[in-house]
């Protein structure tokens, strides 16, 4: 008893500690729960008054609903008509670079001739020089 005495008091210290704790807690929750009760009354009295102060009928209501389907139906329209437009623009850009890849060969085949002309002509012009020279 001489040793389980100060292990009791402090226990019962401590569960006392938590009782004050749970108690404030407790508190804690019952303004909260006041709290969340005035804004669902507050809520409510809002909606009410939405209702009261709308002026869209329920037929009005179905007329934007639609109206709202036709433009996302519209907008999907659209962006298949973009999609295939950017795939041409695709192709044709694809186009063009095989053409100007193409291009660009037969220039450096056109240019590679030109420098072989050039140094046939520079052989030729040789050849003719030392045939009038001996002429």
């Amino acid at each position: 008893m001489k040793y389980l005495s100060p292990l009791l008091l402090a226990y019962e210290d401590r569960i006392r500690e938590k009782e004050e704790l749970i108690l404030a807690h407790e508190e804690d929750m019952k303004n909260f729960r006041v709290q969340v009760e005035e804004v669902v009354n507050e809520n409510e009295q809002m909606h009410q008054q939405l209702i009261k102060d709308s002026f869209v009928t329920t037929k009005e209501w179905q007329q934007l609903q639609s109206q709202a389907k036709l433009v996302l139906g519209e907008n999907g329209i659209l962006m298949e008509q973009l999609e295939i437009q950017q795939a041409k623009a695709k192709d044709s850009h694809n186009q063009h670079v095989q053409e100007v890849s193409k291009l660009t060969k037969q220039l450096m085949i056109l240019e590679a001739k030109k420098q072989s002309h050039a140094e046939e002509l520079l052989e030729n012009q040789k050849q003719l020089e030392s045939l009038r020279s001996t002429c």
